[in-house]
C-alpha cells in the first residue's frame, strides 16, 4: 500500500556499521655501532655498525555481514590480523695500506609474521595466506676495492672494485613442495609418517569453507556387498580397478573420497574415469548401500604404471 512505499523511502532507516577497524601501526628502530678500530696512523681502520627496523600493524574485521537492521549491527570481532615485519642490517667497512685497499659489505635479514586470530572455523580458510606471507630472507653483499694509483694525485681517484652478492636463505611457505616425513612417537619408539591433511598446503589439499572437501571414487568390492572383505583385484595387473575424480594440485582434491561402488559385473569396462563416468550413468550398476561410505587414501604418486 502506499503507506508501506513511504516506510520504505524512510531516511531514518538508513544507518552506519562497522567492517574492519585498522589500529595505527607501531614501528620502533635501534641503530648503533658495534666495533671501531680509529685510523691513528692511516694504516687500518675498521667500522661495524647495526639497525634493527620492526614494525607491526593489527586490524579487526567485525561480525557484520550486511544487516538490516540497527539490531543486527554488532561490535564482536570475526577475527584479527597481526601483520609484523623485521628488518635488521649490519653494515661492516675496514681499509688497509692508507685506504690502498678497502672491503665495505652488508648483511640484511628481513622477515615477515602473519597471523589472523579468532575461532578456528573463522580464521582456517585465512591460514594458507598467513603462511604465504611468513617468511625469511638473509643476503648479503660485499665489494672488494683496490686504489694502486693513490700516489699520484692525477689518478688518485681511480679503483678497481669487484662486488660479489648471495642470498643464505630464503625461507618461504611454497604450497608446491610436498611435506618431507615427520617424526611422531607410537607405543614408546620414534616412528616416521607423512602429513597430508595440511590446512595449509593449498596445492595438496582443496579446504572449502574450512572444511575439507570429500570428492568422489569409484570402486569395487570384492564380495559385491560391501568393504569386509576389501576391494576387488584385477588378477594379471595385480591392481584394483579404483578411479579417483581428483588429483594433487586439481581444484576439490583431498585425500579423504566418498565412495561409489560399482557391482562386479561393470569391473572390467571400467578402467579410467571416462569408463567410471559411463559406467555411473547406468543405475543397475550401482551396489545400494546403507550409508555414504568414506575413505582416506591420500595420492602420493600421478603417473602411469
Amino acid at each position: 500500500n502506499g503507506g508501506g512505499a513511504i516506510a520504505n523511502l524512510d531516511p531514518t532507516r538508513e544507518f552506519y556499521y562497522p567492517e574492519t577497524l585498522t589500529l595505527p601501526a607501531v614501528a620502533a628502530v635501534a641503530a648503533g655501532s658495534l666495533y671501531r678500530w680509529p685510523d691513528e696512523e692511516g694504516g687500518f681502520y675498521a667500522n661495524v655498525r647495526y639497525s634493527i627496523r620492526s614494525v607491526m600493524a593489527v586490524d579487526h574485521r567485525f561480525d557484520n555481514d550486511d544487516p538490516a537492521t540497527r539490531e543486527q549491527v554488532s561490535l564482536d570481532t570475526r577475527y584479527s590480523r597481526v601483520d609484523s615485519r623485521v628488518t635488521g642490517q649490519l653494515t661492516y667497512s675496514a681499509s688497509a695500506f692508507d685506504r690502498l685497499l678497502s672491503v665495505d659489505g652488508s648483511l640484511i635479514e628481513s622477515a615477515a609474521y602473519q597471523v589472523h586470530v579468532g575461532d578456528e572455523e573463522n580464521v582456517s580458510a585465512l591460514q594458507a595466506s598467513d603462511r604465504s606471507r611468513t617468511r625469511s630472507n638473509l643476503r648479503t653483499n660485499n665489494t672488494l676495492t683496490l686504489r694502486p694509483l693513490l700516489s699520484e694525485p692525477s689518478l688518485a681517484g681511480t679503483s678497481i672494485s669487484y662486488g660479489i652478492g648471495l642470498v643464505l636463505h630464503d625461507l618461504r611457505f611454497d604450497p608446491a613442495i610436498p611435506s618431507g616425513l615427520l617424526d611422531g612417537w607410537f607405543q614408546g619408539p620414534v616412528v616416521k609418517y607423512l602429513l597430508f591433511e595440511h590446512p595449509a598446503s593449498t596445492a595438496v589439499i582443496d579446504f572449502g569453507a574450512g572444511e575439507i572437501n570429500t570428492p568422489q571414487m569409484y570402486t569395487f568390492f570384492a564380495n559385491n556387498r560391501d568393504e569386509k572383505d576389501g576391494f576387488e583385484i584385477d588378477v594379471e595387473a595385480q591392481a584394483s580397478h579404483n578411479v579417483v575424480t581428483r588429483l594433487p594440485g586439481q581444484e576439490g582434491y583431498s585425500p579423504l573420497w566418498v565412495l561409489q561402488v560399482f557391482k562386479l559385473a561393470a569391473f572390467d569396462r571400467v578402467q579410467d574415469l571416462a569408463s567410471a563416468l559411463d559406467q555411473s550413468k547406468n543405475e543397475e550398476n550401482k551396489v545400494t548401500l546403507e550409508q555414504l561410505l568414506y575413505l582416506n587414501a591420500p595420492i602420493v604418486q600421478v603417473g602411469e604404471l
